[in-house]
C-alpha cells in the first residue's frame, strides 16, 4: 500500500504568535512581526508533520490517497477520518473505473477499512496501484464552512499535540547542547504517547 498526501492542510495548528510566546521572542510593529517569521513557519510546517509521523494521525483536514494492488485490507491510514471521496479501481483493461457507495462500507474502527458488499469485487489490472480511495482525514472542524475559518479547523487538535509542535519547533530553532535535545524530545515523545496509533507502518 501507498499513501500520497494529495492536499495539504490550509491552516496549521500552532501560530506564529504561539511560537513567539512559546520560544520567548519580541516581535515588532502592528501586525507583529519578526525577523525570523519565516523560518518559523517552515519550522511549523516540520514540527507537525513530525508529530503526525510519530502518531500516525492526521492533525488538520488534509486530502490523502491510499493505492493497494487489490481490495484487501484497505485501511485508511492517519485517523481521524473525516470523509471519503472515492473509491476507484483500474479494471482488467487498466481502465480506471469509480466503485459506486453502494458496493462498499466502512468498518467501524480506529483506522477504517474499506470493505466490499458481498459480490462486488470486481477484476482488477494488474498493477501496485489498482485500488484507489481518495479521502479526507485530519481532527474535525468545529463548525461550517470549516475551510475558510482557522479557529474552526484546529479547534479539535488535542492539546498534547499542539504542545508537541512547539517543542519541535524549539528543537529545530534554538542552539542546544545534546542533553538539552535529548531532555525536549523526551517531553515531546511523552505527550504524544497517548495519541500514538499502533500497528500501522
Amino acid at each position: 500500500m501507498n499513501l500520497t498526501l494529495i492536499k495539504p492542510p490550509d491552516y496549521e495548528p500552532v501560530s506564529l504568535q504561539d511560537c513567539y510566546e512559546h520560544l520567548r521572542l519580541t516581535p515588532t510593529g502592528s501586525p507583529l512581526e519578526h525577523p525570523d517569521d519565516a523560518m518559523l513557519r517552515r519550522h511549523i510546517a516540520t514540527a507537525r508533520r513530525d508529530v503526525e509521523r510519530i502518531t500516525h494521525r492526521a492533525l488538520v483536514r488534509q486530502k490523502l490517497r491510499l493505492s493497494a494492488p487489490w481490495f484487501c485490507n484497505l485501511g485508511l491510514l492517519r485517523p481521524p477520518l473525516i470523509e471519503v471521496d472515492s473509491v476507484q479501481y483500474y479494471d482488467s483493461t487498466n481502465a480506471l473505473q469509480s466503485l459506486g457507495a453502494a458496493s462498499w462500507y466502512l468498518t467501524d474502527s480506529l483506522i477504517p477499512q474499506v470493505q466490499l458488499v458481498l459480490g462486488a469485487q470486481p477484476g482488477v489490472y494488474a498493477r501496485p496501484d489498482a485500488v484507489r480511495v481518495t479521502y479526507w482525514a485530519g481532527y474535525p472542524a468545529n463548525n461550517s464552512p470549516a475551510d475558510t475559518d482557522r479557529d474552526a479547523q484546529i479547534a479539535n487538535v488535542p492539546s498534547e499535540a499542539r504542545d508537541a509542535i512547539l517543542l519541535g519547533v524549539e528543537l529545530l530553532y534554538n542552539p542546544m547542547s545534546p542533553e538539552q535535545r535529548k531532555a525536549i524530545m523526551d517531553a515531546r515523545d511523552a505527550l504524544l504517547s497517548d495519541l500514538k496509533v499502533y500497528g500501522v507502518a
